[in-house]
């Protein structure tokens, strides 16, 4: 079938400018109406994929006018009259990224915006990047990003990456280039890491199912709860025979989903039946109504590596719960997902002591699940700790690994926890959640972003980046927070415009987010100092001190704060030693 066409009778008018041209044109059906017709004739442009030698893609951010937001984009441009295409992917690349390519090839091309331009948009990947000089347009500034597939991936699900011609682009280098990368970047993986690192539940289920032989388990779980292959591991042990008779829930529930401090009533799995005992909320601690069925509790939850994550309280009063009612207790060992080597932060007075911390140990305490649960025990940090404790590790972590050399799948071990870059900075700026700032929930970068309505973001990116902080970078960002299933029904500033700073880590191994996150604090202070404000107890329990948020408040700077309780941070790095589980 051959639809009907329409005919150009004349043009009413049309704009021009080098790049494209807005035309108004009357035309007649074959039918013999008449109409007239709006849109943009454009010569087309050229996408690019730069692919570094360490498998990244590099990608562009930048200031959109019409949105009056940044956007995070592969490098693009229109073709100028009396070029073509490749001229302009090799022109676009030597601009915005500072590169020239060995090879450039085409992946496949498309429209970007059906019905309303004829503009064709031809997508080409990169390699063999090498630095080049170029003329940069002087209207356009940029911002260079390497990313991995799976960042990349990640930063598109959280919305962070909106622009529509680098997702239409994205969906053709994925599915038509990305075997090959992919096939290189594994090749880079093992040669990296020989030894994929299986957790503690992948061993239990291989090597150690005789310590719920004949016994009733009830399994502490969430949504991170997985095997490799993706299997949950509550079904794994149905499907072993396994008599799992309960299930515990911490905060945002066994699925992950509910949003920070909501309160979780009991409920019944849907998937086995089986009854959901929830350990955040009215009840924090297993009864032993809850622990009548059950012979042994499974802990297998992913922490974050940070004392504030709530998972490790709900780890502390299952275990004493266990032990008050005769229960054994076994923590399937996850990785560290921040490394288990790098501690930092101010120890944990007792006087200070909530579900957001529990025991003295610093901010980032460097340990996995697995090394605290000994920990608790050999401290005696519960009022019982006559407690038959089993710790299965993992096989093939060392404490140096960052959750991305590991080899397993990031899933966000809560709503707000999207990425492993938001790990990485969530040490110090869950600090700002005892501020009037915003911490940036409710964005596509929760804990990356911080800031609120009226803020300079350039002035306090100029400041910040002044402090010369280790591994971190800052630049200005407006952004407004809204509601969702992650940030809850309110987050702070709720569709209000925002100006701040988003937090960039240039070197992981040399970051520290405590000392980071209490500059930034201090920066806000100084800035702003009318409308700042602190919720002292708040910011007392996450600090784990009052006289650490006395001397902030005071404008104590970050480097001399980490310095008043030396003494207990030496005490603790000696003690630690005698909890720790696997090699360097």
């Amino acid at each position: 079938m051959t639809l009907p066409r329409w005919k150009k009778l004349r043009r009413i008018f049309e704009i021009r400018n080098p790049w494209w041209s807005y035309r108004k044109d009357e035309f007649i059906m074959e039918t013999g109406g008449t109409g007239e017709y709006h849109g943009v004739h454009s010569e087309g442009s050229s996408m690019i994929v730069p692919v570094d030698g360490a498998g990244r893609i590099l990608m562009v951010n930048q200031y959109r006018y019409l949105n009056d937001r940044e956007s995070i984009e592969f490098p693009c441009g229109s073709v100028r009259p009396g070029s073509d295409y490749d001229a302009t992917a090799a022109l676009e690349l030597a601009e915005e990224t500072g590169t020239e390519a060995s090879s450039i090839s085409a992946a496949g091309e498309f429209n970007p915006c059906n019905g309303v331009t004829d503009e064709i948009c031809r997508v080409y990947v990169a390699r063999g990047l090498s630095p080049r000089r170029a003329q940069k347009d002087p209207t356009e500034e940029f911002e260079l990003h390497a990313v991995t597939p799976q960042e990349l991936e990640e930063r598109i699900a959280s919305g962070e990456i909106w622009d529509g011609m680098t997702l239409a682009a994205w969906s053709i280098v994925r599915s038509h280039v990305l075997p090959r990368l992919a096939a290189a970047l594994l090749l880079m993986s093992v040669t990296a890491c020989s030894q994929k690192v299986r957790t503690g539940a992948e061993v239990l289920l291989e090597q150690r199912l005789a310590l719920l032989s004949g016994k009733r388990v009830g399994v502490i779980c969430n949504h991170t709860s997985v095997l490799s292959d993706g299997t949950h591991l509550v079904d794994a042990l149905l499907k072993n025979d396994v008599n799992v008779t309960a299930l515990f829930g911490p905060e945002h529930g066994i699925r992950g989903t509910a949003a920070a401090g909501k309160t979780i009533g009991d409920a019944t799995d849907p998937a086995t039946g089986l009854p959901v005992y929830s350990l955040y909320g009215k009840t924090t601690k297993p009864t032993a109504a809850m622990l009548s069925g059950v012979d042994v509790l499974l802990f297998d939850i992913q922490d974050i590596g940070a004392r504030y994550y709530t998972y490790a309280g709900t780890m502390a009063f299952a275990m004493e719960a266990a032990a008050q009612n005769g229960k054994s207790f076994v923590v399937l060992d996850r990785p560290n997902p921040v490394n288990g080597a790098q501690v930092e932060g101010p120890v944990l007075d007792l006087g200070f002591r909530s579900l957001i911390g529990m025991f003295p140990v610093p901010t980032r305490h460097g340990l996995t699940a697995g090394e605290l649960a000994k920990m608790i025990i050999g401290e005696g940090w519960i009022d019982d700790t006559r407690l038959d404790l089993d710790v299965v590790e993992m096989e093939g972590w060392k404490r140096s690994m960052w959750y991305d050399q590991t080899g397993l799948r990031w899933i966000p071990p809560s709503p707000n926890m999207r990425t492993l870059a938001a790990a990485t900075v969530y040490p110090g700026t869950c600090l700002i959640e005892a501020t009037n700032l915003s911490e940036g929930r409710g964005t596509a970068k929760p804990f990356e972003y911080i800031g609120a309505p009226g803020i300079d973001g350039a002035a306090a990116a100029e400041t910040l980046n002044a402090l010369g902080l280790p591994g971190v970078k800052f630049r200005p960002v407006t952004f407004t927070p809204a509601a969702g299933s992650d940030a809850g029904p309110n987050p702070k500033h709720k569709d209000k415009k925002c100006g701040g700073v988003a937090l960039e880590v240039t070197d992981r191994s040399t970051f520290r987010p405590v000392m980071t996150g209490l500059s930034i604090i201090g920066v806000f202070r100084r800035l702003e100092p009318r409308k700042f404000e602190v919720r002292d107890g708040l910011m007392d329990r996450l600090l784990g001190s009052d006289i650490v948020r006395t001397r902030l408040n005071e404008g104590t700077p970050a480097g001399e704060l980490l310095r008043l309780n030396a003494a207990d941070f030496d005490n603790y790095m000696k003690m630690r030693k005698t909890y720790l589980l696997y090699p360097e």
